[in-house]
C-alpha cells in the first residue's frame, strides 16, 4: 500500500536487502515420519555459503509455536512432540538468504 511510514526515512527502507523478503524453494526440508506420535525428524540443507539459520514450527493460523536454531554442522532435527497438542502444524527454514516454503507436519497422540 501506499504511504509512509511515521519516523522513518527513505535511506533506512532502502537498506532493506528484498531477496530475504521472499520464499526461497531451493532450502529443502522434510520431515519423517509425517504424521508423527512422538518424534519427528525434519531434514534441512542450508544454502551455500550459510552456517545457520532457525527453523520456525508455527500453528496453522499462523502463531510461532517453537524456534530452533540450526548449522550447517548437522543435516537434521530431531523435534519430540511431547509438549505439542495433536494437529497440524508448518515449519520453515529461514536464513540470511531467504526462506523455504512452509511444509506441513501432522502430530498424532
Amino acid at each position: 500500500l501506499p504511504g509512509k511510514l511515521p519516523n522513518c526515512s527513505t535511506t533506512a527502507l532502502s537498506a532493506v536487502n528484498p531477496s530475504i523478503a521472499y520464499t526461497n524453494p531451493s532450502l529443502p526440508t522434510s520431515a519423517y515420519p509425517n504424521p508423527s506420535s512422538g518424534q519427528v525428524r525434519i531434514a534441512y540443507e542450508l544454502p551455500s555459503g550459510v552456517s545457520s539459520g532457525d527453523l520456525i514450527l508455527t500453528t496453522e493460523d499462523g502463531r510461532e509455536v517453537k524456534r530452533y536454531r540450526v548449522t550447517s554442522a548437522f543435516s537434521d532435527l530431531l523435534i519430540d512432540a511431547g509438549d505439542l497438542p495433536s494437529g497440524s502444524y508448518f515449519y520453515h527454514l529461514v536464513t540470511e538468504k531467504g526462506e523455504s516454503q512452509a511444509q506441513r507436519v501432522v502430530m498424532a497422540k
